[in-house]
């Protein structure tokens, strides 16, 4: 008897390609899971009086300016009560406090046009960072100190989620010039430290912190 010729398996079609969805979309305007977050998430009873709690603590301590003073916020006490408060940080980080502060709103999951209590604390705070930022190079605040590299970083950020939360063409133009001075600090082998041009040297906290 004749045995039939075995069939070839049907080869496997190809895998779809895929995409990175942050890759086609322009800076500033990719899913923001900080910011989503919060604007999607019900707030606990309890967790969401602390949170407002410490936000008024924030912009009760905010400088008229828009920043907060890493040194001399205490002149501000007085608004939520009669202590003055201690604790005074380093002068030369007013760059990367105000920016961490404003993350704090931002993480709120308010829109600053939505946010009738905090909004103009918000926009005030992003006004500063942007005055603070060089026209020559685009790093925001002045190289006082060489670990003043953190203060950009963490302000780089605070752009990115005020362009997801406002979309204002100015803050995204910043940011990409702040992106861009970030670059030029990286080594060749891919991390990050204080100088730019880079020295040759890197920490896994400069470097995430510009990552993040």
């Amino acid at each position: 008897a004749i045995e039939p010729e075995p069939t070839a398996a049907p080869e496997p079609e190809p895998e779809p390609e895929t995409v990175d969805a942050a890759a086609t979309q322009p800076l500033g305007l990719v899913e923001s899971a900080f910011f989503d977050r919060r604007k999607n998430t019900a707030r606990v009873n309890r967790s969401g009086k602390l949170i407002d709690a410490a936000l008024r603590w924030l912009a009760g301590h905010q400088s008229e300016d828009g920043s907060w003073d890493c040194d001399g916020f205490m002149s501000n006490c007085g608004k939520l009560g009669d202590e003055p408060c201690d604790g005074p940080g380093a002068a030369v980080h007013d760059v990367g406090v105000t920016a961490l502060a404003l993350l704090a709103f931002l993480g709120n999951g308010k829109e600053p046009r939505d946010d009738r209590e905090h909004g103009g604390s918000i926009l005030r705070a992003i006004e500063w960072l942007l005055a603070e930022q060089s026209p020559d190079n685009g790093r925001i605040g002045k190289p006082w100190h060489k670990s003043c590299m953190y203060d950009h970083a963490i302000a780089t950020q605070a752009l990115a989620e005020a362009v997801h939360a406002t979309g204002d063409p100015r803050i995204r133009e910043s940011l990409e010039r702040a992106v861009t001075f970030a670059l030029s600090a990286q080594n060749p082998y891919g991390g990050f430290r204080y100088h730019s041009p880079p020295e040759g040297d890197s920490d896994t906290s400069m470097t995430s912190w510009i990552v993040s």
